[in-house]
């Protein structure tokens, strides 16, 4: 079975391919690293679209935490490319958009940190508040 640190290559790298390879060959799409982080989780956070997708299809667990309490959904509002496709899959999956980390901080308090008018109206549509 492929190791989570494979599995973060392929993530970090954006191979797709591998992903599903990895997923097919029997990987445990909620294994965690020594710090809580699930591949669903470092999908998000490198802004990984379809990764994220093919995870969540997978079974992969929305609502994950680290051990700051960093939700998917809270690193992909923050991605540097393809954060409004991460968060509307994670809020169609049922992701929590109220979740908070251990400093207090929201998905939405991201997404205005980072000036995304678009996925700060997706937030809100979607029930976050300020």
């Amino acid at each position: 079975m492929p190791s989570f640190s494979e599995m973060w290559e392929a993530i970090r790298k954006g191979d797709h391919q591998q992903v599903v390879a990895y997923l097919n060959a029997g990987y445990k799409v909620n294994t965690r690293d020594d710090t809580g982080r699930t591949a669903l989780l470092m999908a998000a956070f490198h802004g990984q679209g379809q990764i994220v997708d093919t995870l969540v299809e997978s079974g992969a667990n929305v609502n994950a935490k680290t051990v700051d309490g960093l939700t998917p959904l809270q690193l992909g509002v923050k991605a540097w490319r393809q954060n409004y496709w991460i968060a509307s899959t994670l809020i169609e999956a049922g992701a929590d958009v109220h979740a908070s980390d251990k400093w207090g901080s929201t998905a939405l308090s991201g997404a205005r940190e980072k000036g995304d008018d678009r996925v700060i109206l997706l937030l809100m549509d979607a029930g976050a508040d300020y």
